[in-house]
């Protein structure tokens, strides 16, 4: 290991307090860049690190080699290494959109479900709920039994709002009643678990995982 390495490396361990896989991988990194440009880090220019980066599509792999390279070459401006340091930007990586699912995906999945038992029909009915109403999930499980009233739901406590009411279409109706009754829930909630207790936001997420594949 050359010199200026072997004194980033301290750096890391010592000011930095890395741990020693983080520090293995940025010197990893740059011992690939003087590989690839076969010249002394020092003595590189931002077209042979680009370079270098070009061979890495991988916008997450490119971002980590990028990171150890800026991460160098600040480290030998401050120390007088070098009489300028170099910085290229990240790439962007796009974040991952929701998943929708079709009417037909969502009925696929719900007709899965053993609706001869309490909990089955409850799975049913808070899924379609969820579907028809367009609920947030914290919103729902937040829904009394005197929130539906003729085919429509208030919504307390929404995202951004105090309260909203919107119409609920008749097959959630029907699920709903149909739990309802097959479960004899007398408390003011409508989701309960199998301990007649309010249903949990990691077990309703949970439930539409088993079912849909999303949360």
């Amino acid at each position: 290991m050359s010199d200026i390495l072997a004194a980033f490396e301290e750096y890391l361990s010592v000011n930095k307090a890395l741990d020693t896989q983080t520090i293995d991988s940025y010197i990893g990194d740059l011992k690939q860049l003087e590989a690839y440009t076969s010249k002394s880090l020092l003595r590189l220019d931002t077209v042979d690190i680009l370079s270098f980066l070009a061979s890495y599509p991988n916008k997450r792999t490119l971002n980590r080699k990028l990171s150890s390279v800026n991460r160098f070459y600040h480290f030998c401006y401050r120390q007088d290494f070098a009489d300028k340091s170099i910085r290229i930007p990240m790439a962007k990586i796009p974040k991952n959109l929701p998943k929708y699912l079709s009417y037909e995906e969502i009925m696929q999945g719900v007709e899965r479900i053993d609706r001869s038992t309490v909990i089955g029909l409850r799975d049913y009915a808070l899924i379609l709920f969820l579907y028809a109403s367009g609920c947030l999930i914290s919103e729902a499980l937040a829904v009394q039994r005197r929130d539906i009233t003729e085919g429509w739901l208030k919504i307390r406590f929404a995202k951004g709002e105090k309260e909203r009411i919107i119409p609920l279409a008749k097959v959630a109706l029907e699920a709903v009643d149909a739990y309802l009754e097959a479960a004899g829930i007398q408390s003011s909630n409508l989701w309960l678990n199998y301990r007649g207790e309010t249903l949990s936001r990691i077990s309703a997420y949970k439930i539409v995982k088993k079912y849909l594949g999303v949360s």
